[in-house]
């Protein structure tokens, strides 16, 4: 099942994105052991990094003075393009710092290749060799590469949890059986100084322990020149027929990893007959009034040493030149429960009217020896999902891309990557056609000033 199947189930018991942990594991549980009619894929080793855990990676002890911010080349993008990040690989290559420290312990080694950090993300690319297992058989029998577990400290503060970690990993095993990883974490609460102390360490490395510790002193100074933030610490009361948020928008920030907005409330409101919901669910414009892409997340419920909730929400389409941004809620107010439609591919680009206010865009589908690539991109006010739609063959068997798709920050192009296919056959996109039913609340509309 994709993301749309799941947001339905979800939706038609609680009407609200957000569901507790417990709630979220026991559906995922009943899902993953519902059958479902695929196409059969390859067993590859470069496959998504699925959902383990959110923390990080070890590194080494360096001088921040020996770090300058110079090109590099980074390794993990030379070895395979289709990672979700590697969009991204322009910008990551021209500030990460090569490094290329390694630890050793209980016959595993691990390597920090390269390491960037830019105020609002710091990200590793990591490297795991030795004698440990680093794939694992997922339910539908695909092969994927598994992860790491560690903590980590910045100036000797354990950092704090964030939403926006969850997803931000990707890994994939080379033909030499390297495990290659890039971690991505959300640095935007955390305060840093000229010379940035960060210690992290490992315990786990795919399934087996030990200890992996390293620290270094890093200086984020030269990128953060490139980068913008604001503090808004605007209020906002936002009420729905069911509920109201009392929240304060803390801070925006645009920096050349990602650009977040920083929305807190003291407490979620409890809603009849269920548990509390958290405010998640709005639209962004900027200031020539386009809507701006919000990328998906993780809401999370209470942070470690706050009283109330915080939750970065990572943007694309706008620059740090934007003068103002409006924050328009949104509220869900159902499902037109339409079939799912598998439409022929007849000419690109192809809309998609997923959801009453936005559509997606089919613009470009390329085959290669290797995978098939589809890209698209966003129009309108759309709900930020990982998985839009999926391919059908000529037998109706579903095709489904990884996980997440690739993300050019910039441009705003979005990359759905699908196995190997012929490119003399027939395919066709299969999605929901105006399926989900949401009003923009301009009521309540909150504008942002950014300068």
């Amino acid at each position: 099942m994709d993301d749309f199947d799941i947001l339905l189930k979800q939706r038609a018991k609680q009407e609200t994105v957000h569901i507790p942990d417990n709630v979220d594991n026991r559906i995922k549980q009943t899902l993953d052991n519902i059958s479902v009619n695929r196409k059969n894929h390859k067993k590859t080793t470069i496959a998504v990094a699925v959902a383990i855990i959110i923390i990080m990676i070890p590194v080494m002890t360096v001088n921040g003075s020996e770090l300058p911010l110079i090109s590099s080349i980074i390794d993990y993008f030379q070895g395979n393009t289709a990672q979700r990040y590697s969009g991204d690989a322009a910008v990551f290559e021209k500030y990460a710092v090569w490094i290329s420290k390694t630890v050793t312990d209980n016959g595993v080694s691990v390597s920090i290749d390269n390491i960037a950090c830019d105020g609002n993300f710091l990200v590793l690319f990591y490297t795991v060799t030795g004698d440990v297992e680093k794939t694992f058989e997922d339910i539908d029998g695909q092969v994927m590469p598994k992860s790491l577990y560690g903590q980590i400290r910045i100036n000797g503060q354990k950092k704090e949890i964030s939403n926006n970690d969850r997803y931000n990993y990707d890994s994939y095993v080379t033909p030499e059986g390297h495990l290659k990883g890039i971690i991505r974490v959300d640095i935007s609460r955390e305060k840093l100084t000229p010379e940035t102390s960060i210690e992290l360490t490992i315990n786990d490395v795919c399934g087996k322990k030990g200890n992996w510790t390293f620290n270094l002193c890093v200086s984020p100074t030269a990128i953060l020149k490139e980068s913008k933030v604001v503090t808004v610490n605007k209020e906002a009361c936002i009420k729905y027929p069911d509920r109201e948020h009392h929240i304060k928008i803390e801070r925006v920030s645009f920096s050349p990893f990602g650009n977040q907005i920083l929305i807190s409330e003291p407490s979620p409101p409890i809603m009849k007959n269920r548990e509390y919901t958290m405010f998640c669910e709005f639209a962004l414009f900027d200031d020539k009034g386009q809507a701006v892409d919000i990328l998906p997340v993780q809401s999370v419920q209470m942070l470690d040493g706050r009283s109330g909730i915080q939750n970065s929400f990572e943007f694309i389409k706008c620059n740090k030149d934007t003068k103002f941004l409006t924050l328009v809620p949104m509220h869900f107010t159902g499902i037109a429960d339409p079939p799912r439609q598998a439409l022929t591919i007849e000419k690109l680009p192809l809309e998609l009217k997923t959801i009453n206010t936005g559509s997606i865009v089919i613009n470009r589908i390329d085959f290669s020896d290797l995978e098939t690539r589809v890209y698209y991109t966003k129009k309108g006010v759309i709900m930020p999902l990982r998985q839009y739609f999926n391919l059908v063959d000529q037998n109706g068997q579903f095709i489904y891309a990884r996980m997440s798709s690739i993300v050019d920050r910039k441009q705003g192009i979005y990359v759905a990557v699908f196995p190997e296919l012929d490119s003399s056959k027939e395919y066709k996109i299969s999605c929901y056609i105006d399926n989900f039913r949401f009003d923009l609340l301009y009521d309540y509309k909150v504008e942002i000033h950014l300068e």
